[in-house]
């Protein structure tokens, strides 16, 4: 896996490291170390999600038939961590 803030910088750090090492493109990345990731390129989102992983614990706990439960959580709390507003330009860099 690699990342980088552009295309030409990715390209120089695999160059580099096929000085060293036997490296295979095996093209977007879509499942790492139990995580579910899914690319938006016109968008220019990524979502990340854990629920392969959650169901597969689940089942070796033999859990897997549970019930879900909301957890609760005091409204002032709530509206702190959730916010439905775009991010503004610099927001939007630092988490692409």
């Amino acid at each position: 896996m690699s990342v980088s803030a552009t295309k030409e910088v990715c390209k120089q750090v695999k160059s580099h490291l096929r000085k060293f090492l036997n490296v295979t493109n095996l093209g977007d990345l879509h499942t790492y170390i139990g995580l579910t990731i899914e690319r938006d390129r016109q968008n220019r989102t990524i979502y990340v999600s854990q629920a392969d992983y959650v169901e597969k614990i689940l089942k070796l706990s033999s859990m897997e038939s549970c019930n879900p439960v909301s957890t609760l959580m005091l409204k002032e709390y709530a509206t702190k961590c959730i916010s439905t507003a775009p991010l503004d330009a610099p927001g939007k860099k630092q988490y692409q």
